[in-house]
């Protein structure tokens, strides 16, 4: 199967994409409709925009150029490509434009599939049909690697941050008396690690 096809399953989740006119003093902000990002998605040429480690280690060292790390907040903490940005996985037009405010910049992403092989879909193929269609053009990403990694990628490794986390997810297990925890189902268990890694976290990633 195909990624265009597994990006029109993903489709299903309406995700913030392109400005629209709205009246003084009021902002609106859009959602592509699913057929709106089914048409973005069928037009973009993935292959064009697509790099394997070497390639995407060459573009970083363009000094404009900007690495945007698609994963989740406590992910980027805990481990990220040197110097990247958090975006996260959704694509809002506000948020890219403080990170990026200029569309001729070029953009590196990756995302968890870009470190290494799993069996999600990649945020990589997800962002890059709605970050093509708010007018940049720029735009790399991170094949999944044909190993267990890329090598040579400079990578920031939080080793307190893992041990943080861990030590949190056994206090949440011992006081909810839940066998299996993940911060990606549970809000409240996300903002206590957020909580946690977070103020130690944005001082060793700098």
């Amino acid at each position: 199967m195909t990624r265009k096809f597994f990006l029109m399953i993903g489709s299903a989740i309406l995700i913030q994409a392109l400005p629209v006119q709205a009246a003084p003093e009021q902002k609106t902000e859009k959602i592509l409709s699913h057929e709106a990002y089914r048409l973005v998605v069928a037009q973009t040429d993935f292959a064009a925009h697509t790099v394997d480690g070497s390639r995407f280690l060459e573009l970083m060292k363009n000094p404009k150029a900007v690495t945007l790390d698609l994963r989740d907040e406590i992910r980027y903490y805990l481990s990220h490509i040197r110097g990247a940005k958090h975006l996260g996985p959704d694509i809002h037009e506000d948020q890219l434009a403080k990170l990026v405010p200029d569309k001729h910049t070029p953009i590196l992403l990756y995302c968890e599939n870009s470190l290494f092989p799993t069996r999600n879909v990649s945020l990589t193929d997800v962002a890059l049909p709605q970050i093509l269609a708010l007018g940049y053009r720029q735009v790399y990403l991170l094949d999944n690697p044909r190993g267990n990694s890329w090598p040579g990628l400079p990578m920031i490794e939080n080793k307190a941050g893992h041990d943080a986390v861990d030590d949190e997810l056994a206090r949440y297990k011992s006081e909810t008396g839940q066998k299996y925890v993940h911060w990606g189902t549970d809000a409240a268990l996300k903002a206590r690690i957020l909580d946690k890694l977070r103020p130690k976290a944005e001082k060793q990633i700098k």
